[in-house]
């Protein structure tokens, strides 16, 4: 199993503004607009994290120690594109990865999970010996424009779960539990 870094993220408050949240949980002074800030990103985060799966746009690094077995490598949904696929040789000593060749595999974005699928034609180079021997750089998540109204809904719950201490969580897992990544043995 891998590791996964966000090296280049969302911006909750493209998602939900300060004055939307202020709008929607009827707050009408602007002295904690600073600490709005700080709880939109908060609520943000939980409700990605509870979903398991990325809601707005951004560049991650899947980290692993091998190749699979298999024929391909499971990636997030939402996936839009993959960067890159780097590995380090079995003959390596020093220096940066090796970047795999896209000619020898598919990336298939239209299905739940996005994957990075070997051709037919090809294999997983080998590799040396370390936590971080392949490295898949790729683009997954949506356009603020494109996120559905019920996660941008439970954000905004949770907002005033967290600022107002209202006891909404019933709604809010009604709201983002259709979104919720299962996983699959």
């Amino acid at each position: 199993m891998g590791f996964v870094e966000v090296t280049s993220g969302p911006t909750p408050k493209d998602l939900v503004s300060i004055n939307d949240f202020k709008k929607s949980g009827k707050v009408t002074h602007a002295f904690d607009d600073p600490y709005f800030d700080e709880l939109i990103k908060v609520a943000y985060f939980d409700i990605e994290d509870t979903i398991q799966r990325p809601i707005l746009t951004q560049t991650r690094k899947l980290y692993l120690g091998e190749f699979p077995n298999g024929d391909f490598i499971e990636l997030d949904s939402d996936l839009s594109s993959v960067s890159s696929v780097e590995y380090y040789p079995d003959t390596w000593t020093t220096g940066a990865a090796s970047t795999f060749s896209s000619s020898n595999y598919i990336v298939i974005t239209k299905r739940f999970l996005g994957i990075v699928k070997l051709f037919d034609t090809s294999s997983w180079p080998s590799i040396y010996d370390r936590e971080d021997a392949v490295i898949v750089t790729y683009i997954c998540g949506n356009s603020a424009a494109n996120v559905p109204r019920e996660l941008k809904q439970a954000i905004r719950l949770k907002l005033n779960q967290l600022y107002k201490k209202d006891d909404n969580q019933q709604e809010i897992d009604e709201l983002i539990g259709p979104f919720i990544k299962i996983a699959v043995a």
